[in-house]
């Protein structure tokens, strides 16, 4: 980052203080520790990566913005939005807090498969950019073929009304000698005909269809422990570095054979285990009754 911040003429930020933000616009008034330099700055430019994420499907634009929390600060979230529907509010409030004059998302090299960490690298060739963050994740939806179930920040820009709502509010600029416009049906149809011929999602966990009310409601209630995903542990891939427990942040976690075994009742499905790991020994497995139940 000191090369990089160098090469372009810039001061690397060491600032490392923060402030409590409150919002009272949300759906849900909220207040979040936000990095002050971030929060200061007279231009808040988000950039990220394309890619797979095994807690929200993808992450890109609006979740990329988590990274604006300060420090452990964002475990908390995790503690206390123990599901994956009620995380990605968080995120996308924080998105619209944060409001950045302009996302850029880097799929020139994107990632497929057991991302955020350990997936493989996909060429796409591509560089996306927007002014609204949900936009360009409602492009990227588009562009992949992937829909809200599986895209858990856009389900939750979706419910909270964020961005683009329907095609008919998406526009497109492709860049070139002669850049041109497209909206709404032509936008999407220009976006899929970017589409790779293959590129390998993952697929977040989803209770929300599991509500019910009364009696019901503690039935399905019961049966949602045994429907959780869950982090697994490969036996001949771990080198017991322990990375995992020191990572955990309600220490859910123990190493008492050659691999470390999890304590479920305590699991917050972070997955921190699994994206930190540098072996790669860590998957996200789905018991056999939602596969059943799901088709995953």
């Amino acid at each position: 980052m000191a090369r990089a911040a160098a090469g372009a003429g810039a001061t690397l930020s060491y600032d490392v203080t923060c402030r409590e933000v409150r919002d009272t616009t949300l759906p849900v008034e909220r207040t979040f520790v936000v990095c002050d330099a971030m929060w200061q700055s007279d231009l808040l430019i988000n950039i990220c990566k394309l890619k797979t994420h095994g807690l929200t499907g993808l992450t890109a634009a609006a979740k990329n913005l988590f990274g604006c929390i300060a420090g452990l600060h964002k475990t908390e979230y995790h503690m206390t939005q123990p599901t994956v529907e009620s995380f990605s509010d968080v995120l996308v409030d924080i998105a619209k807090l944060m409001s950045p004059a302009l996302s850029i998302c880097d799929a020139v090299l994107a990632m497929e498969g057991a991302g955020p960490s350990h997936g493989r690298p996909k060429a796409l060739g591509l560089l996306l950019a927007a002014t609204d963050p949900f936009a360009l994740d409602y492009a990227i939806a588009c562009l992949l073929a992937v829909g809200p179930r599986d895209f858990t920040t856009l389900a939750a820009a979706l419910r909270r009304g964020y961005g683009p709502q329907r095609d008919d509010e998406l526009e497109v600029v492709l860049t070139g000698d002669k850049p041109e416009l497209f909206r709404g049906k032509d936008a999407r149809a220009q976006l899929e005909s970017l589409r790779p011929a293959s590129f390998e999602l993952l697929r977040p966990e989803d209770l929300s269809s599991l509500q019910g009310r009364g009696a019901l409601k503690s039935v399905l209630r019961s049966l949602q422990p045994l429907l959780r995903s869950r982090p697994a542990f490969s036996n001949d891939v771990c080198n017991q570095c322990r990375t995992c427990l020191r990572s955990c942040p309600v220490d859910a976690l123990t190493l008492t054979g050659k691999a470390p075994t999890v304590d479920l009742s305590k699991c917050i499905r972070c997955y921190c285990c699994q994206e930190l790991c540098p072996l790669g020994a860590v998957r996200i497995s789905q018991p056999a009754l939602a596969r059943l139940l799901y088709g995953r």
